[in-house]
């Protein structure tokens, strides 16, 4: 293998890994930089990472380490191109004094004597010592952003004083007290800023106090339950009055934690990481034309970034997102149990069929019309080859794949939502779909492309990135919480 492919594979493994390095420490940060501490919220006295749950804090932590990220993979990617702006307030481009001209001088040298592949490795270190404190700063505006957006501390909030008002109206707050530390054998703290509130907020402080390492494990609701469980059970009326109607809400949660959670906030999210994807997939996917080229296949170069653009697209929105509304659809329909899968994957395939439609049949039209018009990068000459039957077979075939991975999705695993079987085998199956059909279109078109290879890479990109970004935040925790172990007696 030629010397530079080796060198291009090197430096791509040392951004990764620089960028992997990046998102875990942003990732293990997250929820850690410190309490604000309010007598008007109580969730303000405790760490994020205290009062939710693992797989919530999850989510949170993986969605505030994105930009980061990816703005470090970018300027790791062009590094001779970033790194001499990013200097230039603290040496580079300031000719003030003749230490500047000095530090200048030290920096452009130091530059051209860092091997290409050791550049992101050097731009880590860079914004470690030299932008550490503005990334930090940075990162916690957006992790500030993160927590307002989903509310976390203003669910918690809620949640505990609705508890804690339940208690207060079948006990006073001192035999509550009493009884909390009777059972656990020492006193309950509370913060010297709560010492002159109300009760109930002097309780909800040490609830949640006495809960945060299990809500760690088993959620808000369920950590609450085992205090009532293990702690209060001498309190008939709590299990009679208060126990019904926390069980029902908990019954509530389990019974919706197997569905697909859609919410504004994520679609939000979602839609943000996938455009970073494809962000990323424009700005790399163009380096490695020379060597396709070589190979007698047609690669999108920089020089036409915007036609490799309309593909990205065109894929996300006539196959991917019409997919994604589709496996969407079919849970919801499936879980209503009105209709045989039969009639639902129908009902499912007629709606992304036409989805998928409404988008290739424009494209193709507007193609087909510069070709006639010779405009663009298509030309009408002999051996392009195009013509109604292919754009015909291009508009139907394609339209057809999102259906094909509906129906994949449907019967690989009925047994759980978003499995790692269901995305290899939908992902295998929209990769395919692409290879095959566009490899058809050029065969009818009697031209020679072998466009097909970049199709197949990108649907299994795209696919592979929906599928995901699906799984991580638009569902649930995989399995519902076993609460019968606390004492209670909910069951779904």
């Amino acid at each position: 293998m030629d010397t530079k492919y080796l060198l291009n594979i090197l430096t791509w493994a040392i951004i990764i890994v620089c960028s992997v390095i990046v998102f875990v420490m942003q990732y293990r940060a997250f929820g850690t930089s410190g309490k604000t501490r309010s007598i008007d919220s109580v969730s303000s006295f405790f760490f994020i990472n205290e009062i939710v749950d693992k797989w919530q804090r999850a989510v949170f932590a993986t969605i505030a380490s994105v930009p980061l990220s990816f703005i470090f993979l970018i300027v790791a990617y062009r590094g001779e191109v970033f790194i001499k702006p990013l200097l230039s307030p603290y040496g580079m481009g300031s000719t003030s004094t003749n230490s500047d001209e000095v530090s200048a001088s030290f920096f452009e040298e130091l530059l051209k004597h860092i091997p290409e592949p050791l550049l992101p490795i050097a731009i880590l270190i860079l914004l470690f010592l030299v932008f550490g404190a503005q990334v930090k700063f940075l990162y916690q505006r957006i992790e500030k952003g993160i927590i307002y957006l989903a509310a976390i501390s203003q669910r918690t909030n809620s949640t505990v004083r609705d508890f804690t008002k339940h208690l207060l109206a079948i006990k006073p707050y001192n035999e509550i007290v009493l009884e909390l530390e009777d059972s656990r054998g020492n006193k309950l703290p509370l913060a010297e800023e709560l010492e002159e509130a109300t009760d109930e907020t002097k309780l909800s402080f040490q609830l949640l106090h006495m809960a945060k390492f299990d809500i760690q494990e088993i959620g808000l609701r369920d950590a609450f339950r085992k205090i009532v469980n293990q702690h209060l059970s001498k309190t008939k009326d709590i299990n009679s009055q208060f126990m019904v109607e926390l069980s029902r809400e908990s019954r509530i949660d389990l019974l919706t934690s197997k569905a697909i959670n859609l919410r504004w906030f994520h679609v939000f999210i979602s839609g943000m990481l996938f455009i970073i994807i494809c962000s990323l997939y424009v700005g790399i996917v163009p380096s490695a034309s020379e060597f396709f080229e070589e190979r007698n296949v047609e690669w999108p170069q920089y020089q036409s970034i915007g036609s490799l653009v309309q593909t990205v697209a065109q894929m996300a929105f006539a196959t991917i997102l019409p997919m994604v509304m589709g496996i969407f659809l079919f849970v919801r329909r499936a879980e209503r149990g009105k209709e045989t899968v039969i009639q639902t994957v129908a009902v499912v395939v007629v709606i992304v069929f036409l989805s998928s439609l409404a988008v290739n049949a424009p494209v193709a039209f507007l193609q087909r019309l510069e070709v006639l018009l010779g405009i663009g990068e298509l030309k009408p000459t002999t051996e392009s080859g195009f013509g109604g039957r292919a754009e015909l077979l291009y508009v139907f075939s394609h339209s057809l794949i999102p259906c094909f991975t509906v129906m994949v999705f449907a019967i690989v695993d009925p047994e759980e939502t978003l499995s790692i079987w269901d995305i290899i085998v939908t992902v295998a199956v929209v990769t395919a779909g692409h290879f095959a059909a566009y490899a058809v279109f050029e065969r009818v078109s009697g031209v020679g492309w072998n466009f097909y290879w970049h199709q197949a890479l990108l649907a299994a990109v795209l696919g592979i990135s929906a599928l995901g970004i699906m799984r991580i935040f638009w569902r649930a925790p995989l399995q519902p919480r076993n609460v019968d172990e606390f004492g209670g007696t909910v069951t779904c």
